[in-house]
């Protein structure tokens, strides 16, 4: 437990652990454990900064979301709170580096008691080596899935192996485009620039039988014939028997 206590008199692990906890789902659907915070520590998951853009965030988004992910870093975290998301490191006080990864397993079991995920996705090689026969052991439902860090190049194969090990852990619900009211608002000026006048003529060509009641449109504003005026006034006579 040396470990843990090294945890929580590090600053820079506490201060990363309050931004998590702001987005922890009250349900965990889906837990993400990583080797360790990025070696640019300013670039962390949950930091709201845009600036702070973390390759796992945007690439774990662009399948979650099935395309590029909102600019705004906070909509993506809320979304992916509100889908049951969430993530941790097996090392939380540092990057990885050249510390062992089977040292930080051995207590990982410990803090899953405390988030009790329904599936758990092991991200990048290391963390999967080290964690995954104890969690499974341990009778944690832990994808048997190896998803590379989306790094060096490998983002495309990342994409794919998270793909599959949702859907091998039947979480494709989380796979679907964001609900944005953006898209919807941004749609009918995409469709005018489209379409362009030619559609608004056909609007209108459309509209305007639905305009006139049917009938009306032949004798509106014309006066009645007089003769037939005068035959519907006269009398009709009565017939002896």
């Amino acid at each position: 437990m040396s470990n843990v206590a090294a945890v929580r008199a590090n600053p820079s692990w506490t201060r990363r652990r309050h931004a998590a906890e702001v987005y922890r789902p009250k349900t965990i659907r889906l837990l993400l454990i990583a080797e360790g915070p990025p070696e640019n520590l300013s670039r962390y998951f949950y930091f709201e900064d845009d600036a702070s853009d973390d390759p796992l965030l945007r690439e774990v988004c662009d399948v979650l979301f099935e395309g590029a992910p909102p600019a705004d870093k906070r909509a993506r975290l809320k979304e992916l709170k509100r889908r049951g998301v969430f993530l941790i490191e097996l090392r939380p006080d540092a990057p990885l580096g050249d510390a062992k990864p089977s040292e930080y397993a051995e207590w990982l079991a410990l803090r899953l008691e405390e988030l009790r995920p329904e599936q758990i996705v092991l991200v990048h090689p290391a963390a999967y080596d080290a964690a995954r026969k104890k969690l499974a052991s341990a009778k944690w439902p832990v994808s048997d899935v190896r998803v590379p860090a989306p790094t060096n190049g490998r983002e495309v194969e990342f994409r794919r192996e998270f793909r599959t090990a949702l859907i091998r852990a039947e979480l494709e619900k989380l796979i679907r485009p964001l609900p944005s009211g953006a898209k919807s608002k941004r749609a009918p000026k995409a469709v005018s620039e489209a379409v362009g006048e030619p559609a608004k003529a056909e609007e209108r060509t459309v509209a305007a039988p639905e305009a006139i009641p049917p009938r009306a449109s032949k004798t509106r504003g014309k006066p009645a014939p007089a003769s037939r005026t005068k035959r519907a006034s006269r009398p009709k006579p009565k017939r002896s028997h």
